[in-house]
């Protein structure tokens, strides 16, 4: 009997170990390039998604909201009309550092100065020591009254970021006008104080339909300064019926032909300006970096570089929030306000990192009712006075109703903060009309100008004195101290 056969099996020689490793490199290769291409190819398609949703959304409410568009829109300002071609001429004639704040100790010499006291010499020489050697600068000024149409020669930059002249010109006319205004009604012409009011008013109209809303708080500005200077003329003496109406006029022009909500269009509009030309490589992703101030790490700006969509994906959420910010400053002012938790939460809680540089609805939708209760309490304060002049033995209506009545009013302006009747009060020195400011708390007329607007526990509004209690004696001049 033959012993079993041992049968063996050939057996295929493994890879060798060399091949074996360039496998496992290839393999991770492929991993280290293919999911971050496949990631890419899928951000790529939900952000090309997500900005067409968002565009066809905006486009929904509102048809021609693109930078272009809106610029075309505006109409056209004639150049012996423009407001702001007649500030640039006054500027570049002006000695650098003139006027009147400029001047040593100016903040102590008028820090207590009440609307209804006259000037002391002290107060008189600072003013004329700053206005006397641009005087026919200050008359050309106040050719602004008769101009209330303005537009400055904006421009973009090749990143799409705004470029925006002109603030530093019309921030002198707030120290030239006012100041001016005071000498005048000092030396009782009343009617071109307020002419000087008047044109103050008109250098912040010179920004009326611009598409910032950088330009927007600098109109805010000039409205709340005009107003102020408006409320010391009349404490000082008593202007023409005319007079008065004209300025009544500009006011209610003024009240009428906000820039709130062209201002948001016109930001909203940027920002899509900005990101699709990133988008669409006319820019690079510095533009955004740059508007937004983000620094990144050198890598991050690599990938942001090379992948523009990593960070234009954040737009379609932007300009939806944005968009709904619009449709907000649609409303009343008092029911924008309403809204104003719900749109900053609804911010606070993205994940978005560039919707915090969104500007913050509810800082500046205070800002907007401040200038209109500023601009309506002036309104009704200027119908005021105007009744005293018809009825000067009966002095101040019984209610701002009565103004109505005696057509001196169409209707009582609201007050923006709660949407009713602003308020009046009376007593034997003065009347003042008032919105129950931010606080949104009636402090029965308490105003303070010098205070910040948003200080609880006043008002806002425009106090007018009783022919009696106007035009006070001077104060003391302030004792300032020698230099060591």
């Amino acid at each position: 009997m033959e012993p079993p056969r041992l049968t063996l099996t050939p057996q295929t020689p493994g890879a060798p170990p060399h091949q074996r490793r360039w496998r496992i490199v290839l393999a991770a290769l492929a991993l280290l390039i293919g999911v971050p291409l496949l990631y890419w190819a899928y951000s790529s398609y939900r952000a090309y998604q997500n900005w067409n949703d968002a565009i066809a959304d905006t486009d929904r409410s509102d048809s021609r909201w693109r930078y272009r568009e809106i610029e075309a829109d505006r109409s056209a300002i004639p150049e012996h009309e423009n407001s702001a071609l007649h500030i640039n001429s006054i500027m570049n004639k002006a000695p650098r550092g003139s006027g009147v704040t400029t001047q040593p100790n100016y903040d102590k010499i008028f820090e207590k100065l009440p609307a209804n006291v006259q000037l002391n010499d002290q107060q008189i020489r600072t003013i004329r020591t700053g206005l006397t050697p641009i005087a026919n600068l200050v008359d050309e000024s106040r050719k602004l009254k008769d101009m209330p149409r303005g537009r400055f020669n904006h421009s973009m930059d090749d990143e799409g970021v705004m470029l925006v002249p002109g603030i530093e010109g019309t921030l002198r006319l707030r120290d030239w006008l006012p100041h001016d205004a005071y000498a005048l009604a000092q030396d009782g012409e009343l009617d071109r104080a307020v002419e000087s009011c008047q044109a103050l008013l008109n250098a912040g109209r010179s920004f009326s339909d611009d598409l910032t809303l950088t330009t927007h708080l600098a109109r805010i500005a000039h409205q709340v300064h005009s107003m102020i200077t408006l409320e010391r003329v009349l404490a000082q003496g008593t202007a023409s019926d005319t007079c008065l109406e004209a300025m009544q006029s500009l006011l209610e022009r003024e009240r009428k032909e906000s820039d709130w909500l062209r201002a948001l269009r016109g930001e909203r509009a940027e920002f899509h300006l900005m990101f699709d030309n990133v988008r669409t490589g006319k820019a690079k992703p510095d533009a955004i970096r740059h508007y937004f101030q983000r620094k990144p790490a050198s890598m991050s700006e690599w990938l942001e570089d090379a992948f523009p969509s990593s960070l234009v994906h954040y737009h379609p959420e932007q300009l939806q929030h944005m968009t709904r910010l619009v449709e907000i400053a649609k409303l009343p002012l008092h029911e924008q306000r309403k809204k104003v938790p719900d749109w900053e939460q609804a911010r606070a809680s993205s994940a978005n990192p560039l919707l915090m540089k969104i500007p913050g609805l509810g800082k500046f939708i205070s800002k907007e009712c401040r200038s209109q209760a500023t601009l309506r309490t002036a309104l009704a304060a200027i119908a005021c006075e105007r009744y005293r002049l018809k009825h000067p033995g009966q002095q101040w209506p019984e209610s701002l109703d009565v103004l109505v009545t005696a057509k001196l009013l169409d209707t009582v302006p609201l007050d923006p903060i709660d949407g009713q009747p602003l308020r009046y009060r009376r007593n034997k020195d003065f009347v003042v009309i008032y919105s129950i400011g931010n606080d949104e708390t009636d402090n029965g007329g308490r105003i303070d100008h010098k205070r910040p607007p948003d200080t609880p526990g006043f008002d806002v509004g425009f106090r007018l004195w009783s022919e009696h209690a106007r035009r006070q004696s001077p104060l003391p001049p302030v004792l300032i101290p020698l230099e060591d």
